[in-house]
């Protein structure tokens, strides 16, 4: 009888924590990142912030999730690779893949609209772009975003 080669447990409790952790921590700055969104918009301070580029997160957990819950089932548990399984698992890996695309501009294109309707100007001094992230500051006007008692927010 062939027996199927088994990877180290230390191997796979560091992979069950990277994978689980990453998840986590994805999702809890995404819930965080959308919460000072809807914040923002909502309370219409002088300054309102806006980092598309942690909207990428909430599909970068689901990643990671589904990527735990394969390490669990299939490496520690030994599970049978069902059909069941393997649907749970594909449709887990679509919807994070899905999210990881379109969640960032179905948040953001909304936002970037009621905001320019409200009068808001993106403050390119303020704002940035690098690779994937973007931090847009809107502001309600020219002052606010030559002002130099810029806080982070």
């Amino acid at each position: 009888m062939k027996q199927e080669p088994q990877g180290s447990v230390v191997a796979q409790i560091f992979c069950l924590a990277l994978f689980g952790g990453s998840a986590i921590a994805a999702l809890i700055v995404f819930i965080a990142e959308v919460v000072a969104i809807v914040r923002g918009v909502t309370d219409l301070g002088s300054t309102v912030s806006i980092n598309k580029g942690f909207l990428y997160l909430f599909g970068l957990g689901i990643l990671s999730a589904m990527m735990t819950y394969a390490l669990v089932f299939f490496a520690m548990l030994k599970r049978p690779v069902t059909g069941k399984l393997k649907t749970v698992t594909n449709i887990g890996f679509t919807v994070g893949f899905a999210s990881l695309i379109v969640l960032p501009q179905a948040i953001h294109f909304p936002a970037n609209h009621f905001l320019l309707e409200k009068g808001y100007e993106i403050c390119q001094p303020r704002s940035y772009t690098w690779f994937f992230y973007k931090r847009l500051v809107y502001v309600d006007s020219e002052a606010e975003c030559l002002s130099v008692r810029y806080n982070g927010k």
